[in-house]
């Protein structure tokens, strides 16, 4: 039951403070802006979440992940960029969007050690993540240490920013993610049922509470 009730706190928590970042302004620009963070929203919520529910085997933990670790990404990169820890402090609509993106790429490094963390472990990935993508970001976006210009790079889509930099600490996050071929036990022989599919055996599957497996032709 603790675990339910800490989710529920960091959403609870979560909302108060976004409440807090997209109050109403009479711009029209922060309105247009405020109807793009409530599309990147849906995007979190509605394309990760119902992508992860279709992952056999994982599906209502990959949801539950997902959910918390947008509740935790959106308040700890507010929080943090509130501070102006990164130089000045954007607007508070800005500050919402930009959270949103640094979430996106949460999910995606989520995504390599699916499977692999529990409910606790993905707050703490979570928890550790945004604060080293806000370094990423400030560093190629924002001119941080001089190593280039601010503006002077255009990261189109943020493919550099939020999918290349989620994927590679996603990859980095793992555990044994690729271990020499021969520190793998050889099972044997398996049977390909369909294209895809396999069926083996492994006798030592009680003796561990996890084990991963992989299948190698010839």
């Amino acid at each position: 039951m603790a675990v339910p009730a800490t989710i529920f706190a960091v959403i609870a928590l979560s909302g108060c403070v976004l409440a807090q970042a997209a109050g109403p302004s009479d711009s029209m620009v922060d309105v247009d802006k405020y109807y793009r963070a409530i599309d990147v929203m849906a995007m979190l919520l509605l394309g990760f979440g119902f992508l992860m529910a279709f992952i056999r085997g994982y599906g209502r933990s990959a949801l539950g992940a997902t959910l918390l670790l947008v509740s935790v990404g959106l308040v700890v990169y507010v929080v943090i960029r509130s501070l102006g820890v990164f130089g000045n402090v954007p607007s508070d609509i800005d500050i919402l969007i930009m959270a949103e993106f640094a979430t996106a790429s949460l999910l995606i490094c989520a995504g390599a050690a699916l499977g692999r963390l529990k409910m606790p472990q993905y707050l703490v990935l979570g928890l550790i993540f945004i604060p080293f993508y806000m370094v990423n970001e400030w560093i190629i976006l924002g001119g941080g240490l001089g190593i280039l210009s601010a503006g002077g790079f255009v990261d189109t889509g943020g493919s550099i920013v939020i999918h290349a930099f989620g994927a590679f600490f996603g990859v980095a996050a793992a555990t044994d993610a690729a271990l020499p071929l021969s520190n793998w036990t050889a099972l044997g022989g398996v049977t390909e049922l369909s294209p895809g599919w396999f069926q083996f055996t492994d006798p030592q599957a009680t003796n561990s509470p996890q084990r991963f497996y992989r299948v190698r032709s010839p």
